[in-house]
């Protein structure tokens, strides 16, 4: 099967396109293809084992340009823990409801 996909995130004024890849097993990554407010950008998520229990480990990177740019890399330097966080615990908590039906 397919190991990749490619979607476009964000809001109409801060928004990125990204290639998602999960051929790794325990590693999905996010390659930015285009946005209209950072360039270079990756994200890796990891899954790593932590006593009896598992950490989702995120590692990023982004290069913010332009007024808007230097806003959002502002939000995420300040807020983006607590916002990733949250997006994975509610995409965790959906990927379960639509397992348990």
């Amino acid at each position: 099967g397919t190991h990749q996909a490619e979607v476009t995130e964000g809001t109409p004024t801060t928004w990125s396109r990204e290639r998602y890849e999960w051929s790794e097993a325990g590693v999905v990554t996010l390659t930015q293809l285009d946005s209209n407010v950072s360039q270079n950008g990756s994200i890796r998520y990891r899954i790593v084992e932590d006593g009896d229990g598992t950490l989702i480990v995120c590692d990023r990177h982004r290069e913010f340009y332009g007024l808007r740019g230097r806003v959002a890399g502002a939000v995420m330097k300040a807020f983006g823990t607590l916002i990733l966080r949250r997006q994975m615990r509610s995409g965790i908590v959906r990927s379960v409801r639509l397992h348990d039906r």
